[in-house]
């Protein structure tokens, strides 16, 4: 399994944005889900995309299901990645913590955004964290 790698490199931090933050900035946006598929989720991604800022985002959104759910079951509908999210099946329910540890696993970034499946965060959110960290 790929590790992360979690730090800017020595030369990325030489020549820093405007606004301080480092050169060489990635965030990686965590969703744990049972559904990937659900409005609420879908509201989540599409609030991601009207995000601001020129900070690249990566979307891993880990779909926390195993096979004991039945196919009717709501959660059981299409698990097709929205643009622009990498799903991850994990064939059963990591939790929270693992999602995050699995997803974390498979990326490089600098910053590490968690996010729940029922949130819908302000457009300027990611903005005024960055910028928080960087003062």
């Amino acid at each position: 399994m790929p590790t992360a790698d979690r730090g800017a490199r020595p030369s990325d931090s030489a020549t820093p944005h405007q606004d301080g933050r480092p050169r060489g900035t990635s965030v990686l946006a965590v969703i744990p889900t049972l559904d990937s598929g659900s409005r609420r989720f879908m509201r989540l991604v599409d609030a991601l995309r009207a995000a601001k800022g020129a900070t690249p985002v990566r979307v891993i959104a880990v779909l926390n299901r195993g096979a004991d759910i039945p196919v009717e079951h709501p959660s059981a509908r299409s698990d097709a990645a929205p643009e622009g999210v990498d799903i991850v099946r994990t064939g059963l329910n990591l939790g929270f913590a693992g999602s995050v540890n699995l997803a974390a696993s498979l990326a490089a970034f600098t910053h590490l955004w968690l996010l729940q499946d029922d949130l819908v965060p302000d457009p300027e959110c990611l903005n005024e964290l960055l910028g928080a960290l960087a003062r």
